[in-house]
């Protein structure tokens, strides 16, 4: 366990003495890697203010956990839209399970929905944040109960994680913005007006379904 995050990418990228990556990452994460490297390890990190799983291979991940105080206690998300929350970890022997518990929310608010017209960049797309997604879980969507597919994965910014940043009487700082993050997914609807569900499912096979408004 460690504050700042070994490393944010899937890939190993060189390293930049820069400002931004120095605050972000651990100038030595591939020395802890190598370290590491005969384990099964999970890398549990903070500081972001965001949530993101890296898978870096079949033995090692990293889970960057967003924060309980959200917005620093400003709004009851983080800058990636990830609710106010924390990370459980159930270790059975070998085995280990995790997910992510938002407060105020029951075990099973695993992501956030939008009806089309609700992003700027992309008006007539359904859009989902899963914010505790890695590349094992599978995001899909339904159309009048019909399955019609994945959902495709783009890097964004949450909607309402946008408009409560925007609004300075409430953050009241400056600094504070939201946050691009790749736990994003959208789709464009045949019929706007059907009824839209999706579906997720995680990597231990758990689903989780929520119905658009129209």
């Amino acid at each position: 366990m460690t504050h700042i995050p070994t490393r944010i990418t899937e890939q190993k990228r060189p390293f930049n003495y820069d400002y931004g990556m120095l605050a972000g990452e651990t100038i030595n994460a591939e020395s802890v890697h190598r370290l590491l490297d005969g384990y099964e390890t999970h890398f549990l990190t903070g500081h972001l203010h965001s949530n993101s799983n890296i898978v870096f291979n079949d033995h090692q991940m990293e889970h960057n956990t967003a924060a309980v105080c959200g917005i620093w206690w400003h709004a009851d998300v983080c800058i990636d839209g990830t609710p106010q929350g924390y990370g459980v970890y159930e270790v059975d022997g070998n085995q280990v399970k995790w997910y992510y518990k938002s407060v105020g929310h029951p075990k099973d608010y695993q992501f956030r929905s939008y009806g089309a017209g609700t992003s700027k960049e992309f008006p007539k797309d359904i859009i989902a944040n899963v914010w505790n997604w890695d590349k094992n879980w599978k995001v899909e969507w339904l159309e009048n109960g019909k399955v019609m597919g994945a959902m495709t994965q783009y890097t964004g910014v949450d909607p309402y994680a946008h408009k409560v940043c925007t609004d300075k009487k409430r953050t009241m700082q400056s600094w504070i913005s939201a946050a691009n993050t790749g736990h994003m997914f959208r789709a464009t609807p045949e019929n706007p007006r059907a009824n839209i569900e999706i579906k997720v499912t995680d990597r231990f096979g758990n689903v989780y379904l929520q119905t658009i408004s129209k």
